[in-house]
């Protein structure tokens, strides 16, 4: 199997007020050509197999830009710097401290991935079935990062935040004279507003490469089964999974910005028990499974004091110590007769830090705090989906109708689990009606989703010191008429 994408992104996100303080975007090149040879086969009745080689090569190149508009400056600015730029005679210099500014962070990870697998299944009984599967691949990855002034706008300062060395000439452009203190403070508050727009004192560099990965991953299998009748069977299994790391770099600025701080790789240990059944005369599916998975290295965005500002903090992607999710897992389908089907399936999910030392969110203040206990974000304890399913003929058509209800409980939507994102337990409801031919190659659909109309966010942020709390809202009650053919 020969597979080849390529894909050319250019994502323009314009800002979330009526002011024109940012945009940014992702201009994105991505290219990915894998090959995979595959073999199955039987060894007579006993054993049947499959092994495989696998092959892939990957090539990123991202471009992140940020553009400052004219209300920029006033935006960004402390409550020192507005105070000395806040007088109209001013306002040209406020404009210009940040407005125009455009630079980029450019990343490019490279990606060889090799791998050998195979799977087999040993039928010890007549009942029994022993499936056992390893893969052992084989990773390199490289990066490189690059910190672009692509546009300098007013140039109040040279790249790495010094003075020109004519300042009185380019503040006279503004109408400032040096020698009167006013002026003075005004200019040095622009000059600061403009260093932090492009990027600080030494975030314009040339590409600075990263800390190479060339590792190897074992995956494997063991799963036993027993079938207890003809509708009936119970299994289990073991299992570990790997995610490779990635060459990243720090974000922060600073004299570390943009040096190697890789992520470790993510492994996951996972133990399941569970039975799957026709019941009912085969009327009833029933499936139930009980799980623990166990995850250390666990990938996912950190916050932590910033060593570069007394008091702040930073956000990269690192390493959680360790996580454990436990549950059940069950799904139940009833035919109650040939044109009426009802469904129900559910989990109830304990995931939690078993070790997650991080800041307390919404504080005034760097507060360290440990997160052991706390249910993951975005892991809703329980999921319940409910629905029915009816058809009828009618004069020479097919009346189908639906109807599902799906819950989630509450979680928080960011990894920092500020009350600021927390989403409580909701429901949405979706259905539709619709007219079929008989053998159902076509149907016309008048569909309805969030029929309720709820309202709930599927992400969302804090504030911070130049941004408010912001949230993702899902989608309205919306109507559809769908044509759906096949032959």
């Amino acid at each position: 199997m020969t597979a080849h994408r390529s894909q050319h992104f250019d994502i323009k996100n314009g800002g979330v007020t009526r002011f024109n303080i940012a945009d940014g975007g992702q201009q994105l090149w991505n290219s990915q050509t894998s090959e995979e040879l595959r073999l199955s086969s039987d060894l007579g009745k006993t054993i049947d197999y499959q092994v495989g080689l696998y092959a892939l090569k990957a090539h990123v190149y991202s471009d992140d830009p940020t553009v400052y508009g004219t209300d920029a400056g006033a935006f960004n600015a402390t409550g020192p710097q507005y105070a000395a730029l806040s007088a109209p005679r001013y306002r040209g210099l406020l404009e210009a401290s940040q407005g125009g500014v455009y630079r980029s962070y450019v990343l490019e990870p490279k990606t060889t991935s090799g791998a050998v697998f195979g799977q087999a299944n040993w039928h010890f009984a007549e009942q029994g079935t022993l499936t056992f599967g390893a893969r052992e691949t084989h990773e390199r990855k490289t990066d490189r990062n690059r910190r672009e002034l692509d546009r300098a706008g007013a140039v109040l300062t040279d790249t790495q935040g010094n003075a020109l060395g004519n300042d009185a000439g380019k503040a006279a452009q503004y109408g400032l004279d040096l020698a009167n203190p006013a002026d003075l403070a005004a200019w040095n508050a622009a000059k600061a507003l403009y260093v932090s727009a492009i990027g600080g004192a030494g975030t314009v560099y040339d590409w600075k490469p990263g800390r190479t990965i060339s590792a190897n991953s074992l995956s494997w299998l063991l799963s036993p089964s027993w079938q207890l009748s003809r509708d009936v069977m119970v299994y289990a299994s073991a299992g570990q999974g790997e995610k490779s790391g990635a060459v990243e770099f720090v974000t922060a600025n600073g004299p570390l910005l943009g040096t190697p701080q890789n992520v470790a790789p993510e492994r996951a240990r996972d133990y399941e028990l569970g039975i799957k059944s026709l019941l009912l005369e085969r009327s009833l599916m029933l499936n139930v499974n009980l799980y623990q998975t166990t995850i250390t290295n666990y990938q996912a965005s950190l916050t932590v004091p910033d060593e570069s500002q007394p008091g702040g903090t930073r956000t990269y992607l690192g390493n959680i110590p360790g996580v454990r999710a436990r549950g059940v897992e069950f799904e139940a389908n009833y035919a109650a007769s040939r044109d009426l089907r009802l469904n129900l399936n559910g989990a109830y999910n304990r995931a939690i830090y078993l070790d997650y030392p991080t800041t307390v969110p919404d504080a005034s203040s760097t507060q360290l705090v440990n997160f052991a206990g706390r249910q993951l974000h975005g892991a809703p304890k329980i999921t319940l989906n409910a629905g029915i399913d009816a058809s009828h003929a009618i004069g020479g058509f097919v009346l189908h109708a639906w109807l599902n209800d799906a819950f989630r409980s509450g979680a928080f939507l960011a990894a920092n689990q500020s009350v600021n994102t927390w989403q409580g337990a909701y429901s949405l409801i979706d259905g539709g009606l619709g007219v079929a031919t008989p053998d159902g190659k076509v149907e016309l659909a008048f569909t309805g989703r969030n029929l309720a109309n709820k309202y709930y966010v599927t992400g969302a942020g804090t504030f911070s010191g130049s941004g408010a709390v912001t949230a993702q809202p899902g989608y309205d009650r919306t109507f559809a008429l769908v044509l759906r053919a096949k032959w």
